[in-house]
């Protein structure tokens, strides 16, 4: 393993970048299309699949935001890259799917017509927090683990967490992501048709 595991600023900086457009996208996932819900739910379609889409979206974004990471890294040699892997595994593991689960309860609708210059619509303040959340909780078990044992093993405790979570991704989409959006659709669908912040 390289000899320059990170400092927890950095780690936290890199973990922020690595899942930012995922967790912008993820927070919010049914509401961007809101104004259309009721005639995505009026069709016959698969919803796991339109589901498990969405999720593929928030990993392709992942991989795409580690690239460019993953060069700066390797320059500035500020970071192990076996660390960095393993924060990649992370985002679509546990960050990933834990968010899609917690969007499922928002019910906020989001008018695409809108300008993007502060508008916040379909946000709310649970979800800033959610969002530094998402991104203390890798930073915080990676510390302790490398606190309670060595760096060593903390990196490969993060990264089976996000490969456990990413190989029973369907089992999540299925029982967790949809389930809990089937439960809650009459509810959603009347969130998505009032357009307030």
């Amino acid at each position: 393993m390289d000899e320059t595991p990170g400092g927890l600023f950095t780690i936290f900086i890199t973990t922020m970048f690595l899942g930012l457009g995922a967790m912008s996208y993820g927070q919010l996932i049914f509401s961007w299309e809101s104004a259309f819900f009721d005639g995505i739910m009026a069709r016959k379609n698969d919803f796991i699949a339109y589901v498990r889409a969405k999720y593929y979206l928030q990993v392709l974004v992942t991989l795409i935001a580690f690239v460019p990471i993953a060069v700066v890294v390797t320059i500035s040699g500020k970071m192990s890259l076996f660390l960095l892997a393993a924060l990649m595994l992370f985002n679509p593991g546990p960050n990933s799917l834990l968010t899609m689960v917690l969007a499922t309860l928002n019910d906020a609708r989001i008018d695409l017509d809108a300008g993007t210059f502060m508008n916040y619509q379909g946000m709310k303040g649970s979800q800033f927090v959610m969002t530094f959340l998402f991104v203390l909780v890798p930073v915080g078990i990676y510390k302790l683990l490398s606190l309670a044992a060595d760096e060593n093993t903390a990196v490969v405790i993060l990264s089976f967490l996000g490969i456990i979570f990413i190989a029973f991704s369907n089992w999540w989409l299925k029982k967790f992501i949809a389930g809990t959006f089937m439960h809650r659709k009459y509810k959603s669908l009347e969130g998505y048709r009032k357009l307030s912040a």
